[in-house]
């Protein structure tokens, strides 16, 4: 096991030594940019999809320390979205009707 991590350390030694940390640091923040960059516009197309509202709103209430029911602040969005007919609530009626119409309640 020794000689493993002797190995690995005189490897790792050798790279240190050759490296240069101008370059190593641009091209570190050059990667981490493009990344946030793809990131970024990944989530703005397809944040709807990829949100986990649960997992958001449990967040929220771990974070601002809210003890309100979770139902009742789902209700309370759900009232809110609602009356002010956003996107959101569009789509979420679109799918309630066609679902209510496929079982015949409609």
């Amino acid at each position: 096991m020794a000689e493993i991590l002797k190995g690995k350390l005189a490897t790792l030694r050798e790279s240190a030594l050759s490296l240069d940390i101008e370059t190593w640091e641009q091209e570190f923040l050059k990667g981490c940019e493009a990344s946030e960059s793809e990131l970024t516009k990944d989530w703005k197309t397809n944040w709807l999809q990829k949100c986990n509202g649960k997992k958001l709103l449990q967040c929220i209430c771990d974070k601002y320390s809210i003890s309100r029911d979770r139902k009742e602040i789902k209700k309370e969005i759900m009232r809110r979205i609602r009356s002010q007919q956003t996107p959101e609530w569009q789509s979420v009626d679109a799918l309630l009707r066609a679902a209510m119409e496929q079982e015949g309640h409609v």
